[in-house]
């Protein structure tokens, strides 16, 4: 089974989410972005994708979106895990999301640094059986917005 952890970085706090597994893809045009919804397996998402982050605990896709519709979420950055033979522990996976996905990353995606916007970091990691089965060492990187849907592309945005 294709299963993949979602984290939340919020204040520098930690804490699990849900799970994903799943296989489809979204309509997209040349440059790789989404034109329709559709539901999108997790391990599709691609970098400027923006969607929808399901309630629950077990999340098999997500409902992705052209940026210019509402969502809540966009990821921003995909990233292998280096440097571990065995799945990070929570402390050691919170170090990498942080080297990974904020400081210029982070910064560069949205336009001002994490402490001065209003976007959370979310993510997607592993999960065991991923790990071990699937060789699956990538993280994928989210923003989302913890009050309002957005309707714009969050690269750029300042928000």
């Amino acid at each position: 089974m294709r299963n993949r952890v979602v984290g939340v970085l919020a204040i520098g706090l930690l804490s699990l989410g849900a799970v994903a597994c799943g296989g489809a893809d979204a309509d997209r045009d040349e440059a790789g972005e989404i034109v329709s919804e559709a539901e999108v397996d997790a391990f599709n998402v691609r970098a400027g994708d923006c969607f929808n982050m399901p309630d629950g605990i077990s999340v098999e896709s997500v409902a992705a979106a052209p940026c210019t519709e509402p969502h809540d979420s966009q990821a921003f950055r995909l990233f292998e895990i280096t440097g571990f033979d065995a799945l990070p522990t929570s402390t050691e996976m919170e170090k990498v999301v942080i080297d990974g996905c904020l400081g210029d990353y982070f910064t560069n995606f949205v336009g001002v640094p994490y402490d001065e916007s209003v976007l959370e970091l979310t993510w997607f990691e592993p999960s065991p059986d991923t790990w071990d089965q699937l060789d699956d060492r990538e993280i994928v990187c989210i923003v989302t917005h913890p009050e309002e849907v957005m309707t714009v592309d969050a690269s750029g945005s300042n928000l």
